[in-house]
């Protein structure tokens, strides 16, 4: 860039600063009131304080429009006009201080469940709230003091340039519909005295915080002010979107989130007290590190509430949905890497039984320490740390170790050449953005190999890749030119199926399949939606059939 060019770009940067000065009203008093007059859109329902909260959705907007999406994958990719409008309002600000410091923080540890935290212990006027002291954990993960007060002045400072207030205002009634569609689910539970009857413990408040710029999920803080009584929060993501409007879940997803979220203030507390009678809390750790630290579980402390809880929801799955539901959710949390939870969900079974015994969970937490401080005198083999892969798709991308695409070798030479770039994109993709070890190897020299131990990702025509011809007889599926013949017979052309079975060499490990009946259509094949079924038919982009296989111990068979 010249001389010339610096000058024009600096003052087209004035022109814009200037333009945004006047737009927002500046830094005026009137400015400084709107900010302070910014209240939660919120109802309460069964004990329940249900908001949008407008110290979450400035944060929210910072986030979006820094790195932190691209770094982490927190923020959501559900498409309504809410989303869009946070776009067309704020992307001019995507270099504010106030951004570019929350993409810095947030790659040293200031992520996931730290910057939702911090909101709340500012004030609706975007300012540390003195009566609340500060974490110290969240200042660690903040860099300093220093530096969170410079972010939360820096929040403020964003709030007034971009005239965030009066895009809060404009939107409450978008609010109000996420609130009310939330409270119709609420209104027709008792979560709160469940939670408390069943630790009987007992918290101030309790918050759920929709978050609709974030992923489908949650964080579950917990504040505790000067004179020890806890407020219990859950920011929660959305998971769907209905005629544009943002969906947190069903029943179903509800019961899991709330127990699972608000379980957190309950039981997190309890290890802090007790987490100095643990031994060799490591061995335990050692063992699941790999599979915890994916899921940004870093250390014993925070796996283990995860047990816990997972355990706890779990058990809850069982009294409301039987012993099928109960084994299922213990098979999913174990494929995660929750190993423990089969142990831990026995014992948590006698406190259960014996409430006279145990008033409370404080008084049981000691069997729990006793339980896992025996386990770590036991030496556990490998087999208690892993179990048959059952799927579906997403599932193989979870088991630990190394995964091997195999790329074809026989395909139509038009295409070959783009088959295997498109593979080795593949590779890059699960390597730098989902942190799998992954490699890629031609199909003639995977058949010299021995990848027993290896997950498998094989693209291609079952007779352009040598290595699944070689398998073709292990396939419950078969591919001709004019059809695809599964569960039953698919007719037409330009077909894809996308398929997740056992290893053929090891249960443990996972063979995905992406093929098609012509190599051209092997391109993009990932574009398909699927991941929740073992299984997809689809024509292009369009799915035909998707469901499980039936599973026994051998074979995996078509329903």
């Amino acid at each position: 860039m010249n001389r010339l060019e610096r000058k024009n770009v600096a003052y087209l940067c004035f022109i814009v600063l200037c333009t945004v000065f006047l737009s927002s009203g500046s830094l005026s008093a009137k400015s400084k009131e709107q900010i302070d007059l910014l209240q939660p859109v919120q109802a309460t329902v069964n004990g329940i304080n249900v908001s949008i909260d407008p110290r979450i959705e400035l944060l929210s907007v910072v986030q979006i429009l820094s790195t932190y999406n691209q770094n982490f994958g927190l923020m959501t990719d559900l498409d309504f006009t809410y989303r869009q409008d946070v776009l067309d309002q704020f992307s001019t600000f995507a270099s504010h201080p106030a951004v570019t410091l929350f993409s810095k923080m947030s790659m040293k540890g200031f992520s996931y469940d730290a910057p939702p935290t911090m909101m709340l212990y500012l004030t609706n006027a975007f300012e540390l709230d003195e009566n609340k002291e500060l974490d110290e954990k969240l200042v660690l993960r903040a860099g300093s003091m220093e530096q969170l007060k410079s972010f939360a002045s820096m929040l403020k400072q964003f709030a007034a340039d971009t005239n965030f207030q009066k895009f809060y205002l404009e939107h409450e009634s978008f609010y109000r519909q996420m609130i009310e569609q939330v409270s119709q689910v609420l209104e027709k539970e008792s979560y709160i005295t469940e939670l408390e009857e069943y630790y009987n413990i007992h918290n101030n408040s309790y918050n759920i915080i929709l978050a609709p710029l974030h992923r489908g999920g949650g964080f579950g803080p917990r504040l505790t002010d000067a004179e020890g009584k806890n407020d219990i929060y859950s920011i929660l993501g959305p998971v769907d979107v209905v005629e544009g409007i943002p969906v947190f879940g069903d029943k179903q997803s509800f019961d899991y989130l709330v127990w699972h979220e608000f379980s957190h203030s309950f039981i997190n507390p309890l290890t802090e007290v007790f987490q100095n009678q643990f031994t060799q809390s490591d061995a335990l750790f050692a063992p699941i590190a790999v599979k915890m630290e994916r899921l940004a579980y870093s250390n014993w402390e925070t796996a283990l509430n995860e047990h816990l809880i997972r355990t706890i929801t779990a058990r809850r799955t069982l009294y409301e949905s039987g012993q099928e539901a109960y084994e299922k959710a213990i098979k999913d949390e174990k494929r995660q890497g929750f190993f423990y939870i089969e142990l831990l969900s026995d014992k948590i079974a006698s406190y259960e039984q014996n409430r006279k015994e145990y008033k409370d969970f404080n008084a049981f937490y000691p069997e729990i320490v006793k339980l896992l401080n025996e386990l770590n005198l036991q030496e556990l083999d490998s087999s208690f740390y892993t179990m048959p892969f059952e799927g579906p798709i997403n599932a193989a991308l979870q088991i630990d170790g190394e995964t091997v695409i195999i790329i074809p070798s026989q395909e139509n030479t038009l295409v070959q050449e783009k088959i295997t770039e498109y593979c080795m994109a593949i590779v890059n993709l699960l390597t730098h953005k989902l942190g799998i070890q992954a490699t890629a190897i031609i199909d003639k020299e995977a058949l010299q190999m021995d990848l027993s131990d290896k997950n498998i990702i094989a693209y291609g025509t079952v007779e352009g890749n040598l290595w699944l011809k070689a398998y073709e007889t292990k396939l419950p599926f078969k591919i001709t030119k004019d059809k695809i013949v599964a569960d039953q017979i698919y007719s037409g052309n330009n077909l894809r199926l996308i398929s997740v079975l056992p290893h053929p060499n090891n249960e443990a490990k996972s063979l995905l399949i992406y093929t098609a009946q012509e190599a051209i259509d092997i391109l993009n094949i990932n574009s398909v939606n699927h991941g929740m079924t073992d299984y997809v038919v689809a024509k292009n982009e369009e799915i035909i059939a998707q469901d499980n296989y039936l599973k026994d111990e051998k074979t995996w068979k078509y329903k």
